[in-house]
């Protein structure tokens, strides 16, 4: 599975690059994502909302989810986001087949076969008695 990581730095995690301005991160991280079962695909550092973006493929969500806690802990991360890769045209082609399945509150009528619906404030001509139908009203008080 492919994952997209965006992490936040605390002031510690910071502290340890001006300590350490020359340690190499990349082979860190690409040989934690080896011993997680996975591979790094692609590291950049940024500058904005997030201080480092990485791509890796790992073996599962869980498993990211554990790496996730473990780094939390050491006190240097302030924020991961871990997001799934998706096939999105798989996941379209799954989702157009279930158009329809859901019925919003209130028109749950209007899917019943052989209905007729009547609003008595418009309609002047009324259906038989045999036919099925669903009166829609207007209460007014006085």
């Amino acid at each position: 599975m492919k994952f997209i990581v965006l992490g936040k730095y605390t002031k510690q995690g910071t502290d340890g690059w001006l300590d350490n301005p020359d340690e190499d991160r990349r082979t860190m991280i690409s040989g934690l994502s080896q011993k997680i079962g996975g591979k790094l695909l692609d590291l950049s550092y940024t500058r904005g909302i997030y201080d480092v973006v990485a791509t890796v493929e790992a073996p599962s969500a869980d498993i990211m989810t554990s790496l996730k806690l473990a780094m939390m802990k050491t006190g240097a991360i302030a924020e991961l986001t871990i997001l799934e890769d998706i096939d999105l045209n798989s996941i379209a082609k799954e989702g157009a087949k279930m158009i329809g399945l859901y019925k919003a509150p209130g028109n749950w009528f209007k899917e019943l076969p052989n209905i007729t619906e009547i609003d008595i404030n418009s309609k002047t001509e009324w259906p038989s008695v045999s036919d099925k139908c669903v009166v829609r009203y207007l209460v007014v008080s006085s």
